[in-house]
């Protein structure tokens, strides 16, 4: 059984349908199952069993009477690509969330810092995020300096991230540098492109390169290399440029997605590299590759289309 709060009217779920919310909070539980649970009146609302139109409302205290690995699928493991004494490079599966950040989950609920805490020691903390539905490796701290040095990389654009994306259609270029504005609407949880400024938008700097195009799929395979790394930054930016990432449920279209046997977007962040200052207590990464095998995940995508 999981549980949360619907706290303040506020809250994101707040006037929201139950079951819409449920999906949205456990992207990994089936449809069937989703079904399931209310056709059984296992969700319960204030220790009261509801339907799934029941309308959540501030305050509201919700339960799910269903196992782990229903909820958020069989997440058992934790795999590291790199460790040291400070820091840990670890895989990130998608349908889990990178942290709790949310004051809808209860302190019991799975996401990735707690599984590898769970593992590794309580000492980790983890040093950015991925989406929910985004694949890749994430960095993990194991002390206070470097977590402050991790932090100030990304804050500085030291640390060049790399990603896999399959894009919907052939780009009219091999490679570029796409420079555009975005700005975050916390009320729907997405972000807008802009190719101008606007107020409270930040601009982003986005580069691909074309690695090769599925004609039989109409996709094109990229590696993209973040210059700013902000919320949806490469899923929102491609998408404005009218190639959205194929099973984006956000940035692409049902039409897209339908033609594809994918249950989440087609991103992985595959590769980190550092450039410490030669000061700096890390300075010695600047020398390790801390990358997946990109041949590898380039055929486990493709393998599902």
């Amino acid at each position: 059984m999981r549980s949360f709060y619907i706290k303040g009217n506020n809250n994101k779920y707040v006037n929201q349908k139950i079951y819409k919310v449920l999906k949205s909070i456990y992207p990994a539980l089936s449809q069937g199952n989703l079904n399931k649970v209310f056709r059984l009146k296992d969700v319960k609302v204030n220790g009261i069993r509801v339907p799934k139109d029941y309308t959540l409302q501030s305050d509201d205290f919700v339960e799910v009477y269903l196992t782990d690995d229903l909820l958020f699928g069989k997440h058992t493991d934790v795999s590291c690509i790199y460790e040291d004494d400070n820091i840990l490079v670890a895989f990130k599966p998608a349908r889990i969330a990178s942290c709790n950040q949310s004051h809808n989950y209860t302190d019991s609920d799975i996401y990735f810092e707690k599984m590898v805490m769970d593992k590794f020691g309580d000492n980790i903390k983890i040093c950015h995020r991925l989406d929910t539905n985004t694949e890749g490796l994430v960095i993990f701290s194991k002390n206070n300096l470097a977590h402050t040095e991790i932090l100030n990389s990304f804050k500085e654009h030291l640390t060049e991230k790399k990603y896999i994306a399959f894009a919907y259609g052939k780009f009219s270029k091999v490679s570029d540098k796409l420079k555009a504005y975005l700005l975050k609407d916390n009320s729907s949880s997405i972000v807008k492109v802009f190719n101008t400024p606007v107020k409270h938008g930040e601009e982003i700097i986005t580069e691909y390169t074309v690695l090769d195009y599925l004609k039989p799929y109409n996709v094109s395979i990229l590696e993209v290399k973040l210059h700013t790394g902000k919320t949806h930054q490469i899923r929102a930016h491609l998408s404005f440029v009218g190639h959205p990432i194929i099973g984006d449920p956000k940035y692409s279209t049902n039409e897209i997605n339908e033609k594809y046997n994918l249950a989440y977007q087609a991103l992985v962040a595959y590769s980190y590299k550092f450039n410490f200052d030669k000061n700096s207590m890390l300075h010695y990464l600047n020398s390790k590759s801390l990358q997946l095998n990109k041949n590898e995940v380039i055929q486990k995508i493709a393998e599902k289309l």
